[in-house]
């Protein structure tokens, strides 16, 4: 028997991802995109928190899907032309 798990909502924590940006360019940068792409400063939610703030739905699936496309380098994370991503 094979089993897939990921990571779902309830799975963020402050903190995340915070080791890897400190040690990894690639990373940081990662994030830095995702703060751009979203006009906000998820990293900074993400590795200081509230952890109240990083409970919410809208802030905790996009901390999540950045901290799995480092870990993963997986093409779902790559630019996808035409699409728009817009803050609240």
């Amino acid at each position: 028997m094979i089993a897939f798990l990921f990571p779902g909502q309830g799975s963020q924590q402050p903190g995340m991802g915070r080791d890897l940006a400190e040690a990894f360019a690639p990373a940081r940068l990662l994030f830095e995109e995702v703060d751009d792409a979203l006009s906000t400063h998820l990293s900074r939610l993400m590795f200081e928190g509230p952890e109240s703030e990083l409970m919410l739905t809208e802030n905790a699936q996009p901390a999540l899907l950045a901290a799995r496309c480092y870990h993963r380098q997986e093409p779902l994370c790559k630019p996808t032309p035409g699409l728009t991503v817009r803050a609240k």
